[in-house]
């Protein structure tokens, strides 16, 4: 534990977490609670990021992806917390 990850990703590892969770979040309220599927979303996450193709970068390029995907998490997780909730809102 804490040292999976080289120090300057760190940064974008974290922020890729938190936009990650607002996907999750919003998955799993918009399919009336399915832990599956939340589930299921990440496993495929992980599968796909770490398995396939973050192996296939390093050095500077590992960075830069890094900061690639935390700010597609982020702009997916705002775009979801924002506008994923419209529905709901209006239906009020």
């Amino acid at each position: 534990m804490g040292n999976e990850f080289p120090f300057p990703i760190v940064a974008p590892f974290v922020l890729s977490v938190f936009g990650g969770t607002l996907m999750l979040t919003w998955i799993f309220n918009r399919t009336n609670g399915s832990v599956l599927m939340t589930m299921l979303f990440h496993a495929t996450l992980n599968t796909i990021g770490a398995k396939l193709i973050f192996p296939l970068f390093s050095g500077g390029m590992l960075i830069t992806l890094w900061w690639i995907y935390a700010v597609t998490w982020l702009g997916a997780g705002f775009c979801a917390l924002f506008f994923g909730t419209e529905e709901k809102r209006d239906a009020q």
